[in-house]
């Protein structure tokens, strides 16, 4: 988006007026063209060449040779317009549109001035006559173009610190929103999981009732075991998903961690029998399994594990768990 057109009208003015910019420059710097437009080609050339050198630079040209063709003429164009042009808004605009290409492609704003600042070594010693055979302008004339190209410089610095900005605040807003509808799919989350926990208490309780019309019926009676026992899981899930926003608070029992992952390979058998992969449970011979845990989070790290064990395992693999001590640790109260 173009700054107001009075914006950068007033940049302009203010910024003339500060170097002292009169409609007598103006003429000595169209005069210096005549002695500039001969090194045009040569200076352009050895200005992307130079950023070409440099990864920091020339990791914002990513078109290839075709790309930098049409920097090049794009360059001469500046360099025509900045020495033949007419010094007035549509002159300011065309710099600020400088400044903010260079937000959009990524260019760190020093290095663009320190390439510019190289284009400008060859046009004053041009100017100056550095070098044998050339002559030179006048004091006044020399001048004359450093204004103009401070200027210049001082618009695309503005219009990239604008433009910059301007993202910020736009990445800025864009997490904000981005929490905003975090916080709302949390609260609409934590709302889901007290309904969801009423209605896993009400198929509980169902399936108690189930329990105790199935009592001579074994077979069907540990399915229905199984069915509670991720009915337990799911609820104690669900708490964890209302209480996310407070301190995570284990509840510690002596839990064998043997029986415990036995118990959980059971519960995988319709995930694992297709595969028909073996587990091995591996542990130093007076190895003690029972270990202070959070039975409901333990079992969940475990079920996870195993899910992944048996993937990985592949058809008619083995899964080994090893056990072993790991010395004491603090546990939290």
């Amino acid at each position: 988006m173009m700054r107001n057109t009075p914006g950068i009208q007033l940049l302009f003015d203010q910024l003339c007026s500060l170097v002292g910019w009169t409609d007598a420059d103006a003429r000595l710097v169209h005069r210096a063209w005549t002695h500039v437009q001969p090194i045009v080609a040569d200076a352009v050339e050895d200005f992307y060449q130079n950023i070409m050198q440099h990864d920091f630079t020339a990791e914002v040209i990513t078109g290839g040779p075709q790309q930098i063709e049409r920097l090049k003429r794009t360059l001469v164009q500046w360099l025509e317009t900045l020495f033949s042009g007419n010094y007035d808004l549509a002159f300011a605009e065309s710099r600020w549109r400088v400044g903010r290409r260079h937000v959009e492609i990524g260019l760190n704003q020093s290095y663009a001035m320190g390439a510019l600042a190289r284009l400008r070594i060859h046009i004053n010693r041009r100017l100056t006559g550095t070098n044998p055979g050339e002559s030179h302008c006048p004091p006044e004339c020399l001048l004359a173009v450093n204004k103009l190209l401070d200027i210049d410089s001082a618009i695309i610095q503005f219009a990239y610190q604008e433009h910059y900005r301007r993202n910020l605040d736009a990445v800025a807003s864009e997490k904000m929103q981005q929490q905003e509808r975090l916080a709302s799919i949390g609260q609409m989350v934590t709302g889901l999981a007290h309904e969801s926990r009423n209605a896993l208490q009400r198929s509980g309780a169902c399936l108690e009732a189930l329990l105790l019309e199935i009592e001579e019926m074994p077979t069907a009676r540990q399915q229905a075991l199984r069915i509670q026992n991720a009915l337990d899981h799911l609820n104690v899930l669900y708490e964890e998903v209302r209480n996310y926003a407070a301190p995570i608070r284990l509840d510690l029992e002596p839990v064998d961690l043997v029986q415990l992952i036995r118990n959980v390979w059971q519960h995988l058998r319709p995930f694992r029998e297709p595969l028909q992969v073996d587990l091995e449970i591996v542990r130093p011979d007076n190895f003690s399994s029972v270990v202070p845990a959070d039975v409901h989070r333990m079992e969940q790290v475990v079920t996870n594990l195993l899910q992944n064990s048996i993937q990985a395992a592949g058809e008619s693999g083995r899964v080994v768990v090893t056990l072993e001590e790991a010395g004491p640790i603090d546990h939290p109260g």
